[in-house]
């Protein structure tokens, strides 16, 4: 089952609808990028790309990490500890950094077990990062027997929009014994939440032992990691908001809380079965507050997923058990559970696991703790099981679903895009969507334009009737312009130098932006045709490194000096 996949790239389609004269998308295969982010830090979490990292420490310190030294609710200071690291082909290293073992009650192990590390890149050396990291989270996956589970649930995550972890895979040595493959998981904090444009004042983490919900007066539950740890008033006082209830609390909460993204979350949770979340099982969860205040939650812990079949309703926790007494947010959360199918169904996620499969498979054959076969079969089940949801909720989410897949402008249908252009005298078309679902009905309108930029909205309502989502569209209406340029050349000369040429670079800046070029090259009929053909060879070179790509062009001779061309371009703008 480990077939290599290749993602065709689209182009963009420019329409002008009444001149039905269409640029054809074209396509590309290229092989699948899963590096996300421009930042530094980003080829660290390359799925596609298993990176290795080599711990060394004293033996008394590696002695120090054996149970019943540490243990899963003791994870004991930082050990010293020498790191070197090869990401992406390059070595890093060494650095003195901070170590000590992590995990919980069913995935922690001492260091005679498949261990689990953090890394602290600044315990002993002030202000030290990698690759402008901090942190290294590194997980030991004994829960997850696919080691493909949080790349998954993560990935859906960041594809439905929610700040979640980006993930990639280190081989990790810790005093020369081989520790097996590791999921890298970018640590949640302050970086991370930057990346997303949220800002962070308080951390929170609700974990076990207490498995902390949003009950008054439960705010000492939850663990800080990051922010005053004696204040808690802006947790107090968001649980306090759960003393309402209906319509009452979904406008205070609402206030407060990106509701959107909440819902959002609870939605991929449970698509994800991530049994051991904050929707199922009050654990493994983080709850941000902004500089604002407002809340944001964030899903930990994923690698028990992609399991069973659970409802997307009825669930104990307090939160969802208010949102679903509430209208409001019950149709929020409709629209995030549409959100979830959609994106997952356009991922094509099973896919990109198959691929994350195929390029961890020779670690996954070294690591001494676990068997490849294993390994190969839960991979497997994984993949099949998230087809398996993804038809079941592509079936749950009929009722609800305005997703718009096209829109219709007069005969013509486009996918939805930032801009539709109109040929030059549009002045009426009738606009309509199509959705996703056939029984989804839509708005049409007759528009009356003007030449240039024009802007409406098509609203698609759900087949149940209850859901009503507006879609906003740019028309622009080209004007047609026609303008010549001509140029002269020395006896001898064939080059051509467009910056030479104000109105030559001023036409190619135009061309470069059009639509639907033509050019037609005027020449001599008494230069030779030798000298013509390399004119005109000399000349579209200058206009493809001008930007000038598409055009019509076509070629004819004038009673004009042998030493000049004449360009004569007709185009829309």
């Amino acid at each position: 089952m480990r077939i290599k996949q290749q993602v065709g790239k689209f182009a963009a389609l420019v329409a002008l609808v009444l001149a039905v004269n269409l640029l054809n998308p074209t396509s590309a295969s290229a092989k699948t990028n899963l590096i996300e982010g421009t930042d530094e830090a980003a080829i660290l979490f390359n799925p596609l790309q298993v990176n290795s990292i080599s711990l060394r420490m004293t033996s008394s310190d590696f002695e120090s990490l054996k149970y019943p030294n540490v243990s899963w609710d003791n994870e004991g200071d930082w050990r010293r500890t020498t790191m070197s690291a090869v990401i992406a082909g390059k070595t890093y290293g060494p650095l003195t950094v901070g170590v000590h073992l992590k995990g919980a009650w069913g995935s922690w192990r001492d260091v005679n077990g498949k261990a689990a590390f953090k890394v602290k890149m600044d315990a002993f050396v002030a202000g030290q990062r990698l690759l402008g990291v901090s942190k290294l989270t590194l997980n030991n996956m004994v829960q997850d027997a696919s080691m493909i589970h949080e790349f998954m649930t993560y990935k859906l995550m960041r594809s439905v929009g929610l700040p979640a972890p980006r993930t990639g895979y280190m081989d990790v040595t810790l005093n020369g014994i081989n520790y097996g493959l590791h999921l890298n998981v970018e640590t949640i904090s302050k970086t991370m939440l930057a990346r997303w444009g949220v800002t962070s004042d308080h951390i929170y983490k609700g974990s076990l032992p207490y498995f902390p919900d949003f009950y008054p007066g439960s705010q000492d539950w939850f663990k800080v990691e990051s922010g005053s740890p004696p204040n808690r008033d802006d947790l107090a006082n968001f649980m306090a908001i759960n003393n309402l209830q209906g319509e009452n609390w979904w406008q205070a909460i609402s206030q407060v809380a990106d509701m959107e993204k909440m819902t959002l979350q609870w939605a991929a949770e449970i698509y994800a079965t991530h049994w051991d979340g904050y929707l199922m099982n009050k654990n493994n969860y983080f709850v941000n507050f902004d500089k604002e205040g407002k809340v944001l939650m964030l899903s930990w812990g994923t690698d028990q997923t992609w399991g069973g079949a659970p409802g997307y309703f009825g669930y104990g926790t307090l939160l969802p058990t208010r949102c679903m007494a509430s209208t409001s947010c019950l149709n929020l959360y409709y629209r995030a559970l549409v959100k979830v199918a959609v994106t997952a169904q356009g991922l094509k996620l099973g896919q990109l696991a198959q691929e994350v499969s195929d390029a961890i498979y020779n670690s996954v054959l070294k690591d001494p703790w676990v068997r490849g076969v294993d390994v190969s079969n839960a991979q497997n089940s994984a993949i099949e099981n998230q087809a398996y949801r993804n038809q079941e909720l592509n079936q749950l989410v009929v009722p609800w679903d305005t997703t718009l897949t096209m829109v219709g402008v007069n005969s013509l249908r486009f996918t939805p895009s930032e801009m539709i252009y109109l040929a030059p005298g549009t002045k009426e078309v009738i606009v309509r969507g199509y959705g996703r679902q056939p029984a989804a009905t839509s708005s049409i309108k007759i528009l009356k334009f003007k030449p240039g930029l024009n802007e409406t909205t098509v609203n698609i309502t759900s087949p149940s009737g209850q859901q009503v989502s507006s879609y906003s569209f740019k028309f622009y209406v080209l004007t047609q312009i026609d303008k010549s340029v001509q140029l002269t050349y020395g006896s001898n000369s064939t080059t051509t130098n467009i910056s030479a040429h104000p109105a030559l670079k001023s036409l190619v800046a135009k061309l470069a932006k059009a639509k639907v070029v033509k050019l037609t090259i005027q020449a001599s009929r008494s230069a030779s045709s030798s000298q013509t053909a390399k004119r005109l060879k000399n000349l579209q070179i200058a206009l493809k490194k001008a930007g000038v790509g598409t055009y019509q062009l076509s070629t004819e001779t004038a009673r004009i000096s042998s030493n000049k061309l004449i360009i004569k371009a007709s185009y829309q703008e």
